[in-house]
C-alpha cells in the first residue's frame, strides 16, 4: 500500500491521515497482544518499546512510522515528551528545518491493579510525591496542552493486564464521576470514555476533553495484555 493509493498525504487533510494511523494501529494490537513475550512484560516503558518496534516492523513501507519520546517543543532541552509519536514519511521543508509531519501523538499507559495507591488512577490523573503534584497522568496531560497542544485530536494506548473492557470502562468512568463530584477539580461527567469498537484482543474508545483553548477528541486504544 503507497501514500498515493491510501490518499491521505496529498494536501492538508490531517484528520484523515490520523483516521488511517488510529486504524493501523488498532489493527496491529490485535498480533501483538498474542506474542507471549509482550504478555510477561509488565513496565510501561518496556511495553511501549516493544509496541513501536511491533507497529514499525508490521508497518514495513506505509508513508509513515512511529518514534518514542517526541518532544513537545524540540528547542527545549526540559520540553515534556510524548510516548508515541507517528510520523509521516513525507517531508515538509520550512525556513529552519527538513522533516517529516508529526501526524498523531500517543501516550501509553498501563491498566493494572497492582499500580500501588498512589498510581492506581495514572490513565487519568497524577499524585502527588514529596510534596508536590506530579502531572503524569494520561489524559490529563492532554486536557492541559502538556501533551499535543496543537492537535485537536490524539490517542491513549492502555495496556490492560487485568480484569476486563467493560470493567475498566466502568472503573475509569467511576473515576470521573468522583473527579467531578469534587468542588475543585476541572473534570465534567461529559468526558465520561464510550466504546466504538471490539476486536478479539483490544478495543477503541474516544472521549472529548475541554482546553484553555478548545476541546482535544482522544481515541483510546486498549490491548488485553493479561497473562
Amino acid at each position: 500500500m503507497t501514500a498515493d493509493s491510501l490518499g491521505i498525504f496529498r494536501g492538508p487533510d490531517k484528520g484523515r491521515s490520523q483516521s488511517f494511523v488510529i486504524e493501523f494501529v488498532m489493527g496491529s494490537l490485535e498480533t501483538f497482544s498474542v506474542d507471549p513475550a509482550n504478555r510477561r512484560t509488565e513496565n510501561e516503558k518496556g511495553l511501549t518499546h516493544r509496541l513501536i518496534n511491533h507497529l514499525n516492523f508490521v508497518g514495513g513501507d506505509l508513508p509513515f512510522f512511529f518514534l518514542k519520546d517526541e518532544p513537545e517543543d524540540i528547542n527545549r532541552g526540559d520540553s515534556p515528551s510524548v510516548d508515541i509519536a507517528a510520523i509521516s514519511r513525507t517531508q515538509t521543508i520550512t525556513a529552519s528545518s527538513y522533516q517529516g509531519i508529526t501526524l498523531l501523538v500517543v501516550e501509553a499507559k498501563r491498566l493494572s491493579d497492582q499500580l500501588g495507591p498512589l498510581r492506581e488512577r495514572e490513565y487519568l490523573v497524577g499524585h502527588v510525591a514529596k510534596g508536590k503534584y506530579q502531572e503524569c497522568g494520561g489524559v490529563e496531560r492532554f486536557k492541559k496542552g502538556l501533551h499535543g497542544r496543537t492537535f485537536t485530536t490524539a490517542a491513549m494506548i492502555g495496556y490492560f493486564q487485568c480484569d476486563s473492557i467493560e470493567s475498566w470502562i466502568n472503573t475509569i468512568n467511576g473515576w470521573i464521576d468522583d473527579f467531578s463530584s469534587q468542588i475543585d477539580n476541572s473534570w465534567m461527567t461529559s468526558e465520561k470514555i464510550e466504546a466504538q469498537e471490539r476486536l478479539s484482543k483490544s478495543a477503541k474508545l474516544i472521549s472529548e476533553h475541554p482546553r484553555s483553548d478548545g476541546s482535544i477528541t482522544l481515541y483510546h486504544m486498549w490491548v488485553d495484555l493479561i497473562h
